[in-house]
């Protein structure tokens, strides 16, 4: 299914991590953020030579999330529907942890799991 192009990478970004983590809650999404905030800097880190690296066409978040089979959301096509007020507001709070490394692991271990895990 074709993803409606005309999503700004924003608006991309936070559907992929609602659809792709919405029964996870605030931590699992930000978990799933931190995965395409990784991606991006491996490809940045390789100084982006050319298409391939997770299938991504560029360094770009929207390169990443589009890149070819590698979020379902994408594939499926959910990434078209909108997200309710709620879901915006946890995909918000999500993508603060995932660049606040120190803030997600504080509830990580609040939720249960040591720094190793």
């Amino acid at each position: 299914m074709a993803v409606n192009s005309q999503l700004s990478e924003k608006e991309l970004l936070n559907r992929v991590v609602h659809y792709e983590a919405r029964g996870e809650g605030v931590i699992g999404m930000a978990l799933v953020a931190l995965t395409i905030f990784n991606r991006q800097a491996i490809i940045l880190a390789n100084n982006n030579k050319g298409p391939g690296t997770f299938n991504a066409k560029g360094s770009s978040l929207k390169d990443i999330l589009m890149g070819k089979n590698q979020y379902q959301p994408v594939s499926e096509g959910k990434v078209n529907k909108n997200i309710s007020a709620e879901a915006r507001e946890n995909v918000a709070k999500a993508l603060e942890l995932a660049r606040n490394p120190r803030a997600l692991q504080s509830e990580l271990n609040k939720a249960g799991l040591s720094n190793s895990e």
